[in-house]
């Protein structure tokens, strides 16, 4: 199924998951090895797809492990350049379980199922300040034990990622 993005003039629109999993005190984040900046695991949603079912896959292709949502934490709208693209998104951020203890906590970096380029790591908690993570607006997803549901439109100063 095609994703749900769409280019123009150098402009893109689309549409992702991100899902927050904490264990042992511990949050998982991901990146492209060449890239400085790490986030929650997550992806594209695909046309026709729910945003939970996108997460729930997205987790399953690239930890290869079944996860739970817990329950939608927000929904941002991001705005930012990135190779020379304005992109316009929107990123729905959920709380993951691990109800069959499926996803092991490891200590290095380990690669992602799915793309040879991405990686993992379980970052302890009490780091999370110390590390580049981007969106900027996950921290707060990081911290806040709301059990409202926010709406967060960010632009990043730099408008890149």
């Amino acid at each position: 199924m095609k994703d749900l993005q769409f280019e123009e003039n150098g402009n893109v629109f689309n549409c992702r998951v991100n899902g927050i999993l904490i264990k042992e005190g511990k949050v998982l984040l991901s990146k492209l090895r060449d890239d400085t900046n790490w986030t929650t695991v997550g992806g594209k949603v695909t046309f026709g797809e729910t945003t939970e079912d996108a997460i729930l896959r997205e987790f399953r292709e690239e930890m290869g492990s079944p996860v739970s949502v817990d329950r939608l934490l927000g929904v941002v709208e991001h705005f930012f350049d990135f190779k020379g693209k304005t992109f316009h998104q929107y990123l729905f951020v959920y709380r993951l379980t691990d109800p069959y203890n499926a996803v092991p906590v490891f200590e290095r970096d380990c690669k992602m199922a799915d793309n040879p380029n991405g990686i993992c790591r379980w970052f302890p908690m009490d780091e999370v300040d110390t590390i580049l993570i981007k969106p900027d607006c996950l921290r707060r997803f990081l911290k806040d034990s709301d059990p409202g549901i926010i709406h967060i439109c960010e632009s990043d100063p730099k408008k890149t990622i």
